[in-house]
């Protein structure tokens, strides 16, 4: 039986249900434009993660090869694949500038930032270089294409080291313009890292999933296949102490300074309303994963791996939503059960794109030739 056969959830299934959950929310955004927008941001910054870092995942095993990207590598094409998709549905965000952030409204003044913030904090700059960012990394996309194209093997590590340049300064740039803008007098110098290593983490903790449910049920996984299972394992351990380390780095660097302008955006994501979401999402992202990653038995059996996988996706989107609520809403008993539409709508389109060109990724797929390591 072939991988194919396995993939339960077809396209035309998840359609309907997004276009529902998407009409859903432009009646809402006739009614509270406010309150669409700010959960509209959250759902697409973490559904774009994922094949943003799909793409970076594929140009680190191009450098660095092994047997765990040959394995995941169709799920991670498919997954980067998308992009197009995730760039039409950010665009009702640009209608929506002055709803989110303060220094796009019309009540905004300059001299309330310092001078080099002033031009840059600017809508139509920002747009200019959303659009940028996205052109960029269509180019990166289109300049892999040739990937199994054994010829131009060379080419390809150079492109790809090249790319993961360019991916590190786009990902800045997103990550600064739409997440940390959100509070213009807030800086991190972190904020680069993060928003390079966290779609990582989403884009591996997803591709481990899908491969432990294109695995057969009653597959034997001993020998290889347990091995690049531990493979894949080992590796989800390493980024979720990665994504661990960047964040209580930040957190511990910006609480021991104690400069108000600084501290007030933990002070907003450890109040009494927040606090529990605060270390619900380390749990969930980082505490029990590394436990269950921490066992070679869990991380060779795909029927438990997939739960450490399940964890960390689940504990990213809790990250992701974590970074932008709070700005809004002074705890999450202010959300409404509306505000999980656009995640669904936004997941439902992307899902729907991804298993449409999941089937192609995988029939292409070459026999694994690439020895395990």
């Amino acid at each position: 039986m072939t991988e194919t056969a396995h993939l339960r959830i077809r396209p035309v299934l998840l359609l309907p249900m997004a276009g529902v959950a998407f009409g859903a929310c432009l009646l809402r955004m006739w009614w509270a434009p406010e309150a669409f927008f700010r959960g509209y941001l959250p759902a697409c910054l973490f559904w774009i993660g994922l094949p943003l870092g799909s793409l970076a995942l594929l140009m680190i095993h191009r450098l660095t090869g092994g047997g765990w990207g040959s394995f995941i590598r169709p799920i991670l094409e498919a997954s980067a694949g998308t992009l197009p998709v995730n760039a039409v549905l950010f665009l009702p965000l640009t209608f929506g500038l002055a709803r989110l952030y303060a220094w796009a409204g019309p009540d905004w003044t300059a001299l309330a930032i310092s001078g080099g913030q002033a031009s840059y904090l600017r809508p139509g700059f920002f747009l200019i270089r959303e659009a940028t960012v996205f052109v960029l990394w269509f180019c990166l996309a289109s300049a892999l294409e040739l990937w199994r194209n054994k010829s131009a093997e060379a080419r390809l590590d150079r492109r790809s080291a090249l790319g993961l340049i360019v991916y590190g300064l786009t990902v800045t740039v997103f990550g600064i313009d739409w997440v940390m803008s959100l509070e213009p007098r807030w800086t991190s110098t972190n904020v680069g890292f993060l928003s390079a290593v966290n779609p990582m983490v989403a884009a591996l903790a997803f591709a481990v999933l899908a491969r432990c449910l294109l695995t057969p049920a009653g597959r034997n996984t001993v020998g290889t296949l347990a091995s690049l299972f531990q493979d894949l394992g080992g590796l989800l351990l390493a980024f979720v102490l990665l994504w661990s380390y960047l964040a209580f780095q930040e957190y511990l660097t910006i609480w021991s300074e104690n400069l108000p302008d600084k501290a007030m955006w933990y002070v907003q994501r450890f109040n009494a309303g927040w606090r529990w979401w605060t270390w619900v999402m380390a749990a969930v992202c980082g505490g029990l994963p590394f436990a269950l990653l921490l066992f070679r038995t869990h991380k060779r059996n795909p029927k438990r791996l997939i739960w450490a996988a399940g964890l960390v996706l689940a504990g990213n989107a809790l990250d992701v939503y974590w970074l932008v609520l709070p700005s809004f809403y002074r705890s999450p008993g202010e959300l409404s059960p509306l505000d999980a539409l656009p995640f669904i709508a936004v997941g439902g389109f992307w899902l729907s794109a991804f298993l449409w060109t999941l089937p192609r990724a995988l029939a292409q797929s070459e026999p694994e030739r690439t020895p395990h390591g």
